[in-house]
């Protein structure tokens, strides 16, 4: 057994998308033989983002998420309602009257040139694998000036 649990995120805040960029994140809980084999892993990762280059964009794949997506809206728990007036005020810049509400919440439209865009940007060459663990120590090479944070590069 490699990982305990993965998370997937790719946010709605600020922080993960801004007019010039937007961060997706993969979070894999490692055990320890998912440490030693974390070459595997990366190379199984990039062997799944191949497969849906060589597959491109799937409009049943769309209709599944937009059903859970608006199953999700509908019957979603009260939330902090200031917290919420601030998502709408947001949404009148990005989205039409009619989807203010629900815009940021729902996919709106199955947009296969916007999917073969995006899943052409996850190349490992440009992306960001942090790997946390104090089981690295020994590999940390290098200090961060600023928080005197330990980290190194492979």
């Amino acid at each position: 057994l490699w990982t305990i649990n993965i998370d997937f995120d790719i946010g709605d805040s600020q922080i993960y998308h801004n007019s010039s960029s937007s961060l997706f994140t993969l979070i894999l809980h490692l055990t320890r033989q998912g440490l030693k084999n974390i070459k595997s892993i990366i190379d199984s990762i990039f062997e799944a983002i191949n497969l849906l280059k060589r597959l491109g964009p799937l409009k049943r794949v769309y209709d599944d998420m937009q059903l859970a997506d608006l199953h999700a809206f509908l019957f979603q728990e009260k939330g902090n309602t200031v917290t919420y007036a601030d998502t709408i005020v947001r949404n009148l810049r990005k989205y039409p009257s009619l989807f203010v509400l629900f815009g940021h919440e729902l996919h709106l439209q199955f947009e296969p040139v916007s999917i073969i865009k995006t899943i052409n940007a996850l190349d490992p060459q440009t992306c960001n694998i942090m790997l946390i663990s104090k089981l690295c120590l020994p590999y940390c090479d290098q200090t961060e000036p600023w928080f005197n944070i330990q980290y190194g590069q492979f």
